[in-house]
């Protein structure tokens, strides 16, 4: 049997709305539509990352250079992890806006915000940037690539990796 994956239309979207799609149809819907967001299952998914800079003031060129230190900081935290690194930053946002997955490791969601806590003295990020640690909870969602926050036309990329 194929592993399914819990798909909700739009971030303001219910958890309990969400359709099971299998992982050929999953890529199909990110193909297509740019509101994707999984549905995490609390006990046993990819170990992840978020991490984030709001508010970010000063030229492109600024921004640009804050967000390749963030970059370079999360790759050299990973170090010899395998990972998929994805990225939502806009500098018309004001948004710095980074992922990792790490594909061989699994972990419930409270054991993911536990090690997510751990791992913020060990990462070395730009004054400013700092891993977000809310996305942790029961029936959480996730954007999914190619997908956008609502409101906003900031979708996420994936820079290194791939999304099977």
């Amino acid at each position: 049997m194929s592993e399914l994956l819990r798909i909700a239309k739009g971030l303001k979207a219910s958890y309990k709305n969400a359709r099971d799609y299998t992982l050929s149809q999953a890529l199909l819907e990110i193909e297509k539509y740019t509101d994707n967001y999984e549905v995490l299952n609390a006990d046993y998914n990819r170990l992840y990352g978020d991490i984030d800079g709001k508010n970010i003031e000063g030229s492109e060129k600024e921004f640009n250079d804050l967000d390749m230190k963030t970059k370079d900081a999360i790759v050299k935290f990973l170090k010899d992890e395998k990972y998929c690194l994805l990225t939502a930053s806009s500098f018309l946002h004001k948004k710095i806006s980074w992922r990792f997955v790490l594909t061989n490791r699994k972990a419930s969601l409270e054991d993911n915000k536990t090690w997510v806590q751990k791992s913020i003295e060990l990462i070395d990020l730009p004054e400013g940037i700092t891993f977000d640690t809310a996305p942790y909870g029961k029936n959480q969602k996730i954007r999914m690539v190619g997908s956008n926050k609502d409101g906003e036309n900031r979708p996420l990329k994936l820079v290194q990796g791939d999304v099977m």
